[in-house]
């Protein structure tokens, strides 16, 4: 049986086939702090929030890939740079790409998006965004699915160490899927000073979505055995996922050091799988333009 996996980015893109690349906390954080919140104070150079503009750069690095969770057959690092823009207009949009330690070319793709959002309700709580992304695949046989919409829902707690969102992704090109996300995280502030601090910001992560099943049936064409692939697609949960990011900021320099572990969803013939784990490393840098 061979199983496709559609999996693909919220707010900041990421590839459609495992769940941890280019899922950059720090970068969520600055978005859902910055973007969605029109209030928050940065620091004292971003006092004019009303009309602000803002580039963030980071470099993340994963200890292993994964396959929606489940494991691939061999161990494999990834990197990935990122630039991202964010305006107080609510408008963000950057470009990234993944290197893999054992694919080939190791540049695996880049990835532009782009996108708005904004808070609304009584006390800014809740928020909404949209985005769309554009993938280009080093290799062209990986096309699948080169475009991206996504529709994101949210809501937090007044004090914003609470939030949950829900994000819907529609995935479109040579072939067509969707999934659904769920994003919840609580917030513990560690350390604060007025230039540093030390935040825990463990978070769960559940995606549901379609998946297409090839199953092989062996049949007789011209006398001769020959296999034959059937398609069929599935709805279902493909992943459930702890993160557990500690991220330290000291003025316009930010450096996360987490934890992920999965529980991938056995779906249709796969027998139980086993959790997989990794850590990454994230250091990022914000520049006011």
């Amino acid at each position: 049986m061979r199983i496709y996996f559609t999996i693909a980015c919220c707010l900041i893109s990421s590839l459609y086939c495992f769940s941890q690349v280019n899922d950059d906390e720090i970068v969520d954080a600055l978005i859902d702090e910055l973007l969605l919140d029109q209030n928050v104070k940065f620091d004292e150079y971003h006092l004019s929030l009303s009309n602000f503009n803002l580039l963030y750069t980071s470099l993340n690095y994963n200890s292993n890939t994964y396959f929606t969770g489940r494991e691939i057959g061999y161990n494999q690092y990834n990197v990935v740079p990122q630039v991202t823009y964010v305006s107080s207009k609510g408008i963000y949009g950057g470009i990234s790409g993944t290197y893999f330690s054992e694919f080939y070319p190791k540049w695996d793709f880049t990835v532009a998006f782009l996108g708005y959002g904004r808070s609304f309700g009584k006390d800014q709580i809740a928020n909404y965004t949209i985005s769309f992304s554009k993938y280009f695949y080093a290799n062209n046989e990986d096309d699948f699915f080169g475009n991206t919409i996504d529709v994101g829902l949210g809501l937090r707690s007044k004090n914003k160490k609470i939030s949950t969102q829900l994000i819907y992704t529609y995935l479109f090109g040579n072939e067509q899927s969707f999934q659904v996300a769920s994003k919840n995280y609580v917030s513990f502030n560690l350390t604060q000073r007025n230039n540093y601090s030390l935040k825990l910001r463990p978070q769960l992560n559940i995606i549901y979505g379609k998946q297409t099943i090839e199953t092989p049936t062996v049949t007789i064409i011209h006398g001769f055995e020959t296999i034959v692939y059937s398609k069929k697609n599935i709805l279902d949960f493909m992943n459930t996922q702890f993160k557990f990011p500690l991220q330290y900021s000291y003025k316009n320099l930010d450096i996360e050091l987490g934890y992920t572990i999965n529980f991938p969803n056995a779906i249709d013939n796969e027998t139980s799988l086993n959790s997989t784990d990794f850590f990454n490393v994230t250091i990022g840098y914000l520049i006011a333009l």
